[in-house]
């Protein structure tokens, strides 16, 4: 062991070893003036530009650089064929205007017509019009010209929802998306009054709908009428069957458009309506629609931690309030306990990813000090050694 020791002293009080500290030193302060240089002067404005988004929404992109552009996997011929051949389903819709003005004469013919054209009492319709509670606002109107224009018209429709869900004209996939599901959509109604359908129906769906993909829709359909055992038929014939629940559907609908549900968690779905009806004995089917859609609407994405999905942090909330036989409910309060439950939980949530980020603060605070404290006893060993090869080099000489 004192050899080793005796070597050791040896090997650092050579010269060499003196000259390869000081040549690190040189070689540090060097960087570190050539660092400062390169970080002194200023690099100045970087370049943008307003992007046909920005312009569109009237509010700029959080990044500077972001040029909004957009890569389309479909070409404008993909999309007007695609359009084409849903117009043909619309006959008598108007696709190439957005208003027009009638004349006295032609306004009154109107009229006439829409009267004639009527399928129930209270529940008009005609083709190229939109519905008849709107309709007869225009018509009742004191001002001779807002009387005389025609306010609806498919173009007009189509305008509307590629606003609201703030699509590109060069976005072609995006528009044939939209083409899809009102197609998808069409198929379900009885084609009576198709236009005014669209309208009456399916506008607020389909402007909220960009975040809504066609095997959602066939989902949150499917588990709709596991619990309804009654398949949905939209009409202007007729009225709304009861046992359809369309408002319910519609609230399914957005519950879907507004997170992030994935197969397995409309799977989890079924399983939290089997567990209401054969476990809790809730039979009541508003009770357990509502019940559902406020499962769909738990989204707790934003709080998961590094390789966390947002799924598996609902999983374990929802099966918790259901299964874990801590928390009792009833046909009359399950839907207001859950909405509670969920609040408090998203709270807790919120406060333990707090504290995780608290206490990892903490460690990269200790992590610094640590760095430090090494920082210190190299410097003051390299002191030392200094001073040794002083002391060393007065002695010989």
């Amino acid at each position: 062991m004192k050899n080793v020791i005796s070597k050791f002293f040896d090997f650092i009080f050579k010269d060499s070893l003196w000259k390869s500290i000081v040549f690190g030193a040189v070689l540090i302060l060097v960087g570190g003036g050539l660092y400062y240089i390169l970080n002194f002067s200023s690099k100045g404005r970087p370049d943008f530009i307003i992007t046909a988004k920005e312009f569109k929404k009237n509010k700029l992109n959080n990044d500077l650089g972001e040029k909004d552009e957009i890569v389309s996997t479909l070409k404008k011929e993909d999309y007007e064929k695609k359009l084409n051949a849903f117009k043909s389903k619309f006959p008598g819709a108007f696709w190439d205007i957005t208003e027009r003005v009638l004349s006295d004469k032609d306004y009154e013919k109107k009229v006439a017509e829409y009267y004639s054209n009527k399928a129930m009492a209270d529940n008009l319709y005609y083709e190229g019009f939109i519905s008849y509670e709107t309709y007869s606002l225009i018509q009742n109107s004191p001002y001779p010209e807002q009387r005389q224009v025609l306010e609806f018209s498919m173009k007009r429709f189509m305008n509307q929802v590629a606003d609201a869900q703030e699509i590109d004209s060069t976005d072609f996939d995006a528009l044939v998306g939209v083409v899809d599901k009102m197609d998808y959509l069409y198929e379900k109604t009885d084609k009576i009054g198709r236009d005014t359908l669209m309208v009456t129906k399916f506008l607020n769906l389909l402007q909220n709908a960009k975040n809504l993909s066609i095997e959602e829709m066939k989902a949150v359909e499917k588990l709709h009428f596991s619990i309804t055992k009654t398949p949905v038929i939209y009409s202007l014939r007729k009225f709304n069957s009861e046992k359809e629940y369309q408002n319910e559907l519609f609230r399914m609908y957005q519950a879907a458009a507004n997170s992030v549900i994935t197969p397995e968690r409309f799977t989890q779905l079924d399983s939290i309506s089997n567990w209401l009806k054969n476990v809790s004995k809730i039979n009541d089917t508003i009770t357990n629609l509502n019940v559902l859609i406020s499962v769909m609407g738990v989204d707790f994405s934003e709080n998961k931690s590094k390789g966390e999905t947002g799924y598996d942090l609902e999983e374990k909330a929802i099966n918790e309030f259901f299964k874990s036989y801590r928390f009792s409910y009833n046909k009359e309060n399950v839907t207001a306990n859950f909405n509670k439950y969920i609040n408090l939980y998203s709270k807790k949530l919120t406060n333990a990813n707090i504290e995780r980020d608290a206490r990892e603060l903490l460690r990269v605070e200790e992590r610094i000090t640590a760095k430090d404290w090494m920082y210190f006893g190299l410097f003051f060993l390299c002191i030392s050694v200094i001073i040794v090869l002083l002391v060393q080099r007065n002695k010989l000489i």
